[in-house]
């Protein structure tokens, strides 16, 4: 009697290590399949959902979820984000949850993000939480939550969240250790995904400058031809108005055609300024006709539902020195 137990504790001991070993190896194989998705797919948002559905399927884990952590930038407060996510058919997702956005994490979990840019994971049972964390976990359905950081060359990134809604767990140090391991990698790929997004912005802000470069250039061109055709309309008309008796009534229409003349001028000569590489001559400026221009400019440029109200309250015209100094004259 005293053999066969002991020999039945054995076969216990043999079972439960096989459960473990073959547990730690789904894990390891998903490792290396999130990694190897990772690295064939670009680092893409493609590649990261696909590491954790690995991920998410070999742990048993309800859902998955990519933390970023960032710090305003007037306050100072650190701040969390849910940026990326997996889950069972059978768990609501949440990565449309507004609460879920620039959360406060000093507020509602305390302690958590000290210990995860130490590289420290978070494995907590919910109802053991103080309420300020049930309240943000509890309505999301999590009985219990492993966080892990996301560390690239010891900087703290974000983290990694593996929720359970059907059953509390514990998790072992081993499959912490798999899934810190990871998750380096899939902050490799989240960092070089924004680089790579910073690289397209790049690019988009050269193409509009380079768009803006040949307008300028185009604009140039077409301003020099446009004044050669006022110059001769300008000449022809004062010539006109010299050959003209005193009181001719046609007079006053050869005026208008100056006045408009000398309008197209200012505007081909505003052109030119904004065609031109070279810095132009600086010089004290009366700011009210500035103004006035501005809003003809602006006017030509909105849709007729918008009104534009101009009230421009200045008994004297003010200068603007526009020179080293940018000093008020």
């Amino acid at each position: 009697m005293k053999n066969t137990i002991k020999k039945s504790d054995l076969q216990l001991k043999l079972k439960d290590m096989e459960e473990k070993f073959n547990k730690y190896k789904r894990l390891l194989d998903a490792a290396a399949k999130a990694t190897n998705s990772l690295v064939s797919g670009g680092y893409g948002d493609k590649a990261i959902h696909i590491a954790m559905e690995y991920l998410g399927i070999a742990t048993d884990a309800d859902r998955v979820s990519i933390f970023e952590f960032s710090k305003d930038s007037v306050t100072g407060e650190r701040l969390i984000s849910q940026r990326y996510e997996w889950s069972k058919d059978s768990v609501e997702p949440q990565i449309d949850n507004p609460d879920l956005q620039n959360l406060p994490c000093d507020k509602f979990f305390p302690g958590w993000f000290d210990r995860n840019e130490a590289g420290i994971p978070t494995n907590e049972l919910v109802r053991n939480l103080e309420p300020c964390s049930k309240s943000i976990l509890e309505p999301q359905g999590i009985l219990s939550i492993l966080i892990v950081p996301i560390l690239i060359e010891g900087k703290f990134n974000g983290s990694i969240g593996f929720d359970d809604c059907h059953t509390e767990r514990v998790w072992d140090e081993s499959e912490i250790g798999i899934l810190s391991a990871v998750a380096g990698t899939i902050g490799v790929g989240i960092v070089h995904k924004k680089a790579e997004e910073e690289k397209e912005i790049m690019e988009n802000h050269m193409r509009q400058s380079q768009k803006l470069e040949a307008i300028g250039t185009l604009a140039g061109g077409i301003s020099h031809d446009f004044n050669n055709i006022l110059a001769a309309i300008i000449g022809y008309t004062e010539l006109s108005l010299c050959q003209l008796p005193a009181k001719s009534r046609i007079k006053e229409n050869l005026h208008h055609i100056l006045k408009g003349c000398n309008r197209a001028k200012n505007l081909v000569q505003q052109i030119l300024t904004f065609s031109r590489r070279t810095e132009t001559k600086r010089q004290p400026v009366d700011i009210k006709p500035v103004i006035n221009e501005a809003l003809k400019l602006l006017r030509a440029s909105l849709p007729r539902t918008i009104i534009i109200k101009k009230d421009i309250q200045i008994k004297h015209s003010i200068l603007l020195c526009i020179g080293k100094y940018n000093n008020f004259v």
